[in-house]
């Protein structure tokens, strides 16, 4: 899928403003998170995205649009804007539009795309106006409701932040409920969490959220602080009330916020006790709320972003009853019955006059850990699955039979493994045949499906629609693999991006040296005639005929599938992980004792075959550096030394580190699973790379292991927050030795990055996720064969 973000929300930064923070954090999220879909942002200058991070910059494309449309009215704008959008979305076969701000009156909203769905996300509910109240607005608030009410009508679907603001919407568009759906926020848990108390600052102040605030609530709070400072005249320190920015317009529009407050606090007789706060940064913001003695949020339009976030900083909460904080807070919130400055100083002072143990706050703080930015982002993803897909896989008229060519356990590559763990979940979607190149080399029946020969395959075809291709780089088992995938074109999965290699080992010199010449031919390469060397494997991948010949593609990085842009029907699917919990305190006590690790050691892992691209050598200079700054490290090697050139032993005996590196050659599936459960630490570097995905790795994850990976191709598309990653230049080394000193030295920031990682897994890259995602594009690849085959309307 293709999606298109509509970027007219990144304005702001054009005006010298910051844009909504937590609508940048939302698709930073899921630019970084979900690889499975392209994205893309329609913006007028592509200096607004440095809103957004870096990592998220390489991942969304920008896409031109005109900033303004002279001499059109509204309307008019509106149309030239939909014939822009229109373009924009055939060109990059865009499939989702996502509108961020459709209620602002200064934003233009296509409404009518072809193709296209729209889906909406509206960050505030709309106010419950009386009779009264709606003719005092005038024709502002009519305008808002019919706007609405074309939104619903034209969106697939439309997201708000809590079932508050999905009740406010349906009130004033009653058709849309079964569009509307409530994905609450996420939290910046690294900012906002809680601070000591010596942290508090010398004048006690409350923090009150105004953003959203109509005048009448504002007047309620004014009131409400007025009340409470004359009942504690007297008492020590006078208490202050910071009004967090944005502050709501102001009846002399011409003053700035500190000006309206003097004037408010001269007029309530408050001296400096009302104080501007200007907090739009994140780290100022966490600051002004960790230091709070509680965060008063002032209106009923307010979003439940604040609350969640004083929460976790440990800060009670005061909320106006029925509003998206006092839902999102729930009983951790003291809320107050709206439009009552009586009501409102009780609140508070029950707030802050409470002891609040430390047990209580630390369920302040748990209650806003269920709330984070990967789960919001899993949240829209599988939304925008939803409307994407024409049908559900519960609704197929039957099941799919699938024959499936691979290696398999106990064959030695990872891909046999991967296989097993992908046929055990997507044997729910799909009636699954197992064909194997030898069934004496592999296990007995699995889940019940026999193994047979590839060979039978050929004379079974008719009785399968489709057959899924596991292809990869070893010649011993993927041969006759790539062989029926050539004559029998079915969906093949590319774990490794280039197979010049394979195709070079497998084909060269016998019969069917025809593959391999094909191959060559597609990509206008012509060979050395001495073998290929590093640099031809590299920039000659010659997986292009295979991947144009197939019905369809599987690759699982976004690297990868750009690499093959308009060579064939190229779908990403995560490689797929399992979230394990990690040993017992006994058995990684017993684990260590097993492989010779003192207590005081800091276990790093290096994982799988060992070749030069594995980078090995810096590893061992950064554990060298490691132990001349007195730490103690050790180094486990789990697996065999595939390139003997390399020269391990010696390096090792060089750098004297016979004492920290342990070699283990080959290990069985359980030997290698107590290695990566047993460290630390995960080292997986690549460079050079033929584009391979790494199982190892994505294991490692699952687990909750902290890993370092390098900046480089398909590997720097993980989250920033889930892998650490060293450049692969002159500072690699460097970077190794201060993530690993980092990691020794605060082991908290190890368990936090392990936290995230297994978290990833489980939201964008899950076994079950990977089987849905196959069963999908499988469905989509053999329908679209069945409506080829069908004849065409006279």
């Amino acid at each position: 899928m293709h999606v298109l973000i509509d970027g007219q929300f990144l304005n702001a930064v054009r005006r010298g403003c910051a844009p909504d923070r937590a609508t940048c954090r939302l698709i930073e999220q899921l630019v970084t998170s979900d690889i499975t879909r392209r994205w893309f942002v329609a913006v007028a200058d592509k200096g607004v995205l440095a809103a957004l991070s870096p990592q998220a910059r390489e991942r969304i494309r920008p896409l031109l649009v005109p900033a303004e449309f002279p001499g059109h009215d509204s309307s008019a704008a509106t149309a030239a804007y939909a014939r822009i959008v229109q373009r924009l979305c055939a060109k990059h076969e865009v499939s989702l539009y996502w509108h961020l701000e459709p209620l602002r009156e200064d934003v233009l909203l296509p409404l009518a795309l072809d193709d296209v769905q729209l889906v909406v996300s509206i960050s505030m509910p709309l106010p419950q106006e009386t009779g009264q109240e709606a003719s005092a607005a005038g024709g502002a608030s009519a305008t808002l409701s019919t706007r609405l009410r074309d939104v619903a009508d034209a969106a697939a679907a439309m997201i708000c932040g809590s079932q508050a603001a999905r009740a406010s919407l349906l009130r004033h568009a009653p058709h849309a409920a079964l569009k509307l759906h409530a994905i609450p926020p996420g939290v910046d848990h690294h900012a906002f969490a809680p601070t000591g108390a010596d942290a508090r600052p010398d004048q006690p102040y409350l923090l009150l959220v105004a953003a959203g605030a109509t005048a009448a609530e504002l007047q309620t709070a004014w009131e409400a602080f007025a009340r409470l400072a004359g009942q504690r005249a007297g008492e020590g320190s006078p208490l202050a009330l910071r009004v967090l920015e944005p502050l709501p317009p102001q009846p002399d529009e011409s003053a700035g916020a500190t000006a309206c407050l003097a004037a408010l606090a001269q007029r309530w007789k408050l001296a400096d006790r009302l104080q501007y706060a200007p907090g739009t940064e994140l780290a100022t913001r966490a600051a002004l709320l960790a230091q709070a003695q509680a965060c008063v949020i002032a209106g009923l339009l307010c979003g439940g972003e604040p609350a969640l976030e004083s929460l976790a900083c440990g800060v009670p909460v005061i909320a106006p009853q029925g509003s998206p904080a006092a839902e999102l807070a729930g009983e951790h919130a003291v809320c107050y019955p709206p439009g009552s400055s009586a009501d409102l100083a009780r609140a508070i002072s029950a707030a802050i006059d409470t002891p609040h143990p430390p047990a209580t706050r630390q369920a302040w703080v748990a209650h806003a850990r269920h709330f984070d930015w990967p789960t919001c982002a899993h949240r829209h993803m599988r939304l925008f699955d939803r409307l994407h897909a024409p049908l559900t896989l519960k609704s197929l008229p039957r099941r799919l039979r699938v024959g499936v060519a691979t290696p398999w356990p106990p064959q030695r590559t990872g891909i046999a493994d991967y296989s097993q763990l992908l046929v055990a979940r997507l044997r729910q979607h799909c009636d699954l045949e197992l064909y194997v190149e030898d069934p004496s080399e592999c296990r007995g029946e699995r889940f019940g499906l026999p193994l047979r020969s590839i060979r039978a395959l050929s004379g079974e075809l008719g009785r399968l629609d489709t057959v899924l291709y596991q292809l990869g780089n070893n010649p011993d088992f993927h041969r006759e693999i790539y062989c029926h995938a050539w004559q029998h074109p079915g969906v093949a999965v590319l774990h490794d991006y280039s197979i010049h290699g394979f195709l070079v080992g497998a084909f060269r010199g016998t019969t069917q040296e025809s593959l391999l010449q094909a191959a060559q031919r597609f990509e206008g390469y012509t060979p050395p005639s001495r073998g290929s060397c590093d640099a031809d494997v590299l920039e000659h991948p010659l997986c292009g005929a295979i991947v144009a010949r197939s019905r369809g593609v599987v690759v699982h990085s976004a690297w990868a599938a750009d690499q093959l842009a308009g060579v064939g029907r190229v779908r990403v699917i995560p490689h797929g992980a399992a979230c394990l919990d990690g040993p017992s305190e006994s058995e990684r006590l017993a684990l260590r004792r097993r492989f010779g690790i003192r207590d005081e050691e800091l276990a790093i892992a290096v994982l799988g075959f060992v070749n030069k691209y594995k980078r090995l050598p810096s590893v061992l200079a950064a554990l060298h550096a490691l132990r001349e700054a007195g730490h103690a490290v050790r180094l486990i090697v789990a697996g065999q030394i595939f390139d003997p050139s390399l020269g391990i032993a010696a390096r090792i005996e060089q750098l004297g580190l016979q004492q920290q590196v342990t070699l283990t050659g080959y290990l069985s599936e359980h030997e290698f699973l107590d290695v990566i459960r047993l460290a630390d630490v995960i080292v997986n570097l690549r460079c050079p790379s033929v584009g391979e995905s790494s199982g190892t790795l994505a294991r490692a994850l699952g687990m909750g292991k902290p890993c370092l990976v390098s900046r480089y191709q398909q590997f720097a598309e993980l989250p920033d927050d889930v892998c650490w990653k060293a450049d692969v230049d002159e500072a690699e080394v460097p970077q190794l030795v201060a993530y690993l000193e980092c990691m020794i030295r605060r082991p908290e920031v190890r368990r936090q990055l392990g936290r995230n990682a297994q978290q990833y897994i489980r939201l964008f890259a899950s076994w079950e996720l990977a089987a849905e995602l196959y069963a999908a594009f499988l469905h989509e690849v053999c329908q679209d064969a069945l409506m080829r085959a069908l004849p065409s309307a006279a």
